[in-house]
């Protein structure tokens, strides 16, 4: 039995077709493993974000009370000079 041109055409497409399919399969499966060990770091990472922003959010808010304060200050004692 001997192998034509198009018999040895036929099988590398044949091959290349069944690596395309193994490899988005390998694809596949790599990308669901990564996405699950990774979730804790990226619920970590949402956590971080979200107690940074609270406390960005916290710390405006006193400071902006605070500022506000000052501010009366200033206008009581621009009023009443010593």
């Amino acid at each position: 039995m001997s192998l034509t041109t198009n018999d040895i055409d036929d099988i590398k497409q044949l091959l290349v077709a069944s690596n395309r399919v193994l490899l988005s399969e390998v694809d596949e499966m790599i990308d669901k493993k990564l996405d699950k060990k990774l979730a804790p770091i990226k619920q970590q990472i949402s956590d971080l974000t979200h107690f940074v922003t609270d406390a960005i959010d916290k710390s405006n808010e006193i400071h902006g009370s605070q500022l506000a304060d000052h501010e009366q200050r200033i206008t009581v004692l621009e009023q009443h000079p010593a």
